[in-house]
């Protein structure tokens, strides 16, 4: 798990994309028609997922093997090098190439995208290290640039003019990009097109996190960000004892805040630690929540999800007199979360990893410390009115670096206030990290909002 923690954030999500699409089909859980690309499914049934599916699905056999390694080699060089881990220009970059292929396998009715999808990730490799030397199968070395074209000609020999044009597709779609995004600009100036460049909600989403320090270690970079692909737990935070041993307990509150706001930021969090990252729910030790479990059954499921989220969540961060810009942004979250969990299994994959309700979760914590942090509202000439104090919050929490994942603190310095007690336990709420799955005395039930009420916690 750590290793494919370390991956690049694109790599990552493209090599389990495949993982969910390839291997439920390969063990016969799944057929694989509801992933192919059928044009009249996507317009007249609204099967939107065929969009995404037909790029993941990667076949059987040693041709399996050789292309996920090809498509890890390729993408994670991609993103470290040329990309240097700006996630939201890689990620636009491969909307873009994907674009291009689904237009030109419409006519071509070409059901599986993969190896296309593959040809153009192994063009645009080549392009970006012409200088290199390739190998094809430890036979011939040849320069990166001609390496997309062999494999063009080995498709030819192995399936055909057909197999080829399928795969050729790939390499015009990814030097279409090349050429907009690269040598038009090098021709004129520096000046390209606009919409090469990823759109700021794209941009704000994927929000890349600072690279480690020269020690080593991560240091921001392991902070918590609304915009980062996994949010951690909003509600417990990991430490370590006197005896070096991992242990969780609450976050405390942040410094500031109203009563009304304390008791709607420990509700929200609560519940959506119990949504997203429920005790006792993990596998190869990846936590997951009830809106994963949920979301396993298809529609019904997703429906039942969204309901509590909605209801249970994003009802309650409306306490707080949120301004429309912030509650937009956490409908936006919602929205994601309803649209990818229609994809079959893969969708809930990656809403596993999306977690919308500690996200929103984070959203609220950000806006009410700024909020809090503001100056008072005035109505006279020169002041901020309230609206406006507000405003500059949302605009703030929707920016914010966030909160460090293993302690107490905030990036700039802002602590939040964790009583002596908690501090000082080493039982009870502080528990060893995997040692249980029972909730230790004193917290909510089983299922977050019910049950035995918690004594630190007012009324929710």
């Amino acid at each position: 798990m750590e290793a494919l923690n370390a991956l690049p954030p694109v790599t990552r999500t493209l090599l389990l994309a495949v993982a969910g699409c390839t291997i439920p089909v390969l063990l016969a859980i799944m057929p694989v028609y509801p992933l192919v690309f059928v044009p009249h499914k996507i317009f007249g049934k609204a099967e939107l997922w065929r969009l995404l599916t037909p790029f993941f699905y990667g076949g059987s056999g040693i041709p399996l093997v050789f292309d996920v390694f090809l498509l890890y080699r390729n993408a994670s060089d991609l993103e470290e090098r040329h990309f240097q881990r700006k996630t939201a220009e890689f990620a636009w970059a491969l909307i873009i190439v994907c674009g291009g292929i689904i237009g030109l396998n419409t006519p071509l009715q070409t059901p599986i995208l993969f190896h296309p999808f593959l040809m153009a990730l192994t063009h645009i490799w080549a392009q970006t290290n012409a200088t290199a030397q390739v190998s094809l199968f430890g036979l011939i070395n040849m320069p990166a640039p001609y390496f997309p074209f062999a494999l063009l000609g080995i498709d030819l020999v192995k399936g055909g003019p057909s197999y080829a044009l399928q795969s050729f597709t790939g390499l015009a779609a990814a030097h279409a990009w090349y050429f907009l995004s690269t040598i038009y600009p090098a021709q004129n100036g520096g000046r390209g097109f606009g919409f090469m460049s990823p759109p700021q909600w794209l941009a704000t989403l994927l929000a890349t996190p600072p690279a480690p320090n020269a020690s080593g270690a991560q240091g921001s970079a392991s902070t918590y960000r609304a915009g980062a692909l996994e949010p951690i737990d909003p509600h417990y935070e990991t430490f370590t004892d006197s005896r070096g041993r991992t242990k969780s307990r609450k976050r405390g509150m942040p410094v500031g805040l109203s009563k009304k706001d304390e008791r709607i930021l420990r509700s929200v969090r609560r519940r959506a630690h119990y949504l997203d990252k429920a005790q006792g729910f993990s596998l190869c030790g990846f936590r997951f929540g009830w809106t994963a479990i949920f979301g396993l059954i298809p529609f019904a499921g997703d429906v039942v999800a969204f309901l509590l989220s909605y209801f249970l969540v994003l009802n309650k961060c409306r306490e707080a007199d949120l301004p429309v810009v912030l509650e937009q942004r956490m409908v936006f979250n919602q929205m994601i979360s309803v649209g990818v969990g229609m994809v079959p299994l893969v969708g809930d994959i990656i809403l596993a990893v999306w977690k919308t309700n500690s996200r929103n979760a984070a959203l609220l914590e950000e806006f009410l410390i700024a909020r809090a942090n503001a100056p008072a509202p005035s109505g006279v000439a020169g002041g901020k009115t309230t609206a406006q104090v507000e405003q500059a919050a949302a605009e703030t929490a929707l920016n914010a670096p966030g909160i460090s994942h293993t302690s107490g603190e905030r990036v700039g310095g802002k602590s939040y206030q964790i009583s002596p007690e908690v501090l000082a336990e080493d039982e009870g709420v502080a528990h060893a990290s995997g040692s249980s799955s029972a909730p230790p005395a004193g917290k909510r039930g089983w299922y977050g909002w019910g049950g035995k009420a918690d004594p630190t916690d007012k009324k929710a």
